[in-house]
């Protein structure tokens, strides 16, 4: 297999997105790897840093258009300039391609970037803990699948709120579901604007993650909590207070429900910014 360390940033300059990328390389001992992908493949290395079009700009805005715009962007160099690339190189070369990925930006971007690959590639996602310091967080280079089996381990702790809420019998309409993984803060629910006209639940670890660690049962366990409330809802509004590695990893697991909206943190309150319908409509990595 063929191992390709991909860094997705919201630095603005190349210079700094560049320095973030060998950053990365250096922590994944990838650096003489990318430089025989450099001279020999159809892939250079000033490719495997892909920008986030106008971060600070989205950090600040709850319009959907300057977000549709550049997500839509950074999958396409991603699945066009990169993916499609090597997927034609390796053939006879590799048995395919792993990616080693620092989602480093902005929630609802790490997670529909995880939407849009889905479960088509192997991946390891990391955590960007400073800068240089990384590690391996959510290993799917084996099968990517495992994100929707149950996690091996017993995670108790995960909280639901209001307490005793379940998902209902029949199809509704609108769901506001809170994903939360937090030593820091509590649940607020009214921090939606359509709290009081919908349906709001939110699933809360109330602990960091242990550093260093294996976070991988800690997304499954919320993939089999989550997952029953997402399937009975027309439509379902999802609010992210999780490290990046784990946001993306929720895409990947919730790739094909088109009814999820991802929400934006800005201004004291949740908005939507981003829908995995507009994957739909032509699927990436395909």
């Amino acid at each position: 297999m063929l191992t390709v360390p991909v860094v997705f940033t919201e630095s603005a300059s190349r210079e700094d997105a560049r320095a973030e990328l060998k950053q990365f390389e250096d922590s994944t001992r990838t650096d003489r790897l990318v430089k025989i992908l450099d001279s020999s493949s159809p892939v250079r290395e000033e490719e495997l840093y892909i920008q986030l079009s106008k971060a600070e700009t989205l950090r600040q805005t709850d319009e959907t258009n300057p977000w549709q715009e550049a997500l839509q962007q950074m999958v396409h160099e991603w699945d066009k300039e990169v993916d499609d690339r090597l997927q034609r190189w390796v053939v006879g070369q590799y048995k395919g391609v792993i990616y080693l990925v620092s989602p480093n930006v902005v929630l609802p971007a790490a997670f529909y970037l995880g939407a849009a690959v889905g479960l088509r590639r192997r991946l390891k996602i990391y955590q960007r803990n400073n800068p240089g310091d990384y590690h391996l967080a959510i290993d799917l280079s084996e099968n990517p699948r495992i994100l929707l089996e149950p996690p091996a381990q017993d995670i108790s702790q995960i909280r639901t709120v209001p307490e005793g809420a379940t998902p209902p019998g029949t199809r509704r309409g609108q769901l506001i579901l809170h994903l939360i993984i937090s030593d820091r803060h509590e649940p607020q629910l009214e921090a939606h604007p359509e709290h009081v006209s919908a349906d709001s639940v939110a699933l809360f670890y109330p602990k960091a993650l242990p550093m260093g660690a294996d976070w991988l049962p800690y997304v499954q366990a919320f993939v089999q909590r989550a997952k029953p409330w997402v399937e009975r809802y027309q439509q379902v509004d999802m609010c992210l207070s999780v490290p990046n590695s784990v946001a993306m990893a929720l895409g990947m697991a919730f790739s094909r429900s088109p009814q999820i909206r991802v929400c934006h943190w800005y201004a004291g309150v949740y908005k939507p910014v981003a829908a995995l319908s507009w994957i739909e409509q032509r699927l990436p990595f395909d």
